[in-house]
């Protein structure tokens, strides 16, 4: 179990009088001090030692405990495998649809990374300008399908996409976006974060047990927002933490979108993903106010879902 402190907000309120008043009350009205938000996390991992392979993986028998390197057999790519022990740069494994142990070579990088890429201050500006060079670049009707969707449009557009419920304006406005998201090209890979229904992670898991290895779809546009905190804020229990490969996955809209401010990545329509680990984050939210001890404000709890891009 980890623990991860984070300073949230740190806001500096100043009560200032609306009207000039030249009463003694209002010239030492006492002003409020600043505070501060903090957030600890504590993680659980329920599927330890658990990842899923992102290359088809070369695996060895073993006899009498130690690899046998001339029988082999191939693990494919997207197996969930279980790490038993690690022995130098290899490792014995169980995999997925083997009855036997297996002994691997040189296990790391072998498996999709959980690691999350935080996008700091400079990396923001940069997207931000590479934004808007791209929507300078679509047509003036793509442009206009971005301004649909991030506005009142995006359950239309959905609806279309997964289960074919629109007219022809719709239709047409899913091919427009689509088009603009294809022309973005990500720079560098990116964490991003969706929260999601339980119904919505059932539909896209297509009925499968939440597990490591279990395939996530959509067909529709995802809106994803580069801050765990936005996503959280729309209220959702489960939290989907998307690794984004560098190339063309979607795009960063914020700086375009009808609610500039939610740091939004719209992910292509129709991508496939695979779980790669599942935890339950318990937080505690708490205020500190200069010269007072902190307060807790708030204790709850999500369940994390790290999913990959399908090799």
């Amino acid at each position: 179990m980890k623990t991860k402190v984070g300073i949230l907000i740190a806001t500096f309120t100043l009560c200032l009088p609306l009207m000039a008043d030249t009463s003694l009350a209002a010239k030492t009205k006492p002003k409020k001090l600043p505070t501060q938000t903090y957030v600890t996390s504590k993680y659980h991992d329920e599927t330890p030692n658990q990842f899923v392979l992102k290359y088809a993986t070369t695996a060895y028998s073993l006899a009498g405990g130690e690899p046998s390197f001339t029988q082999r057999t191939v693990v494919p790519k997207n197996s969930r495998i279980t790490v038993l022990q690690k022995s130098g740069k290899g490792a014995i494994i169980s995999a997925q649809g083997f009855s036997s142990l297996m002994y691997v070579k040189n296990i790391s990088g072998l498996t999709y990374s959980t690691k999350t890429y935080k996008v700091s201050k400079t990396a923001l500006a940069k997207l931000n300008k590479q934004t808007k060079a791209w929507a300078k670049q679509l047509s003036k009707a793509e442009r206009k399908s971005i301004d649909y969707y991030s506005g009142t449009g995006y359950t239309k557009l959905n609806n279309y996409l997964r289960y074919g419920d629109g007219n022809k304006t719709v239709a047409k406005n899913a091919n427009l976006l689509t088009s603009a998201l294809q022309q973005y090209n990500l720079k560098t890979p990116m964490t991003v974060y969706r929260g999601v229904s339980t119904s919505g992670l059932r539909k896209s898991l297509n009925g499968e047990k939440l597990r490591v290895g279990a395939l996530y779809d959509d067909p529709g546009f995802s809106s994803t927002s580069i801050s765990r905190y936005t996503a959280l804020g729309f209220g959702s229990k489960l939290l989907l933490k998307i690794q984004l490969p560098k190339g063309n996955t979607g795009a960063y809209i914020d700086p375009v979108s009808y609610n500039v401010g939610e740091k939004e990545f719209l992910i292509n329509p129709g991508a496939n993903m695979i779980v790669t680990k599942v935890q339950t984050v318990t937080y505690t939210v708490k205020e500190k106010t200069k010269g007072h001890q902190a307060k807790t404000s708030l204790k709850d709890k999500y369940k994390l879902i790290s999913v990959s891009m399908q090799r």
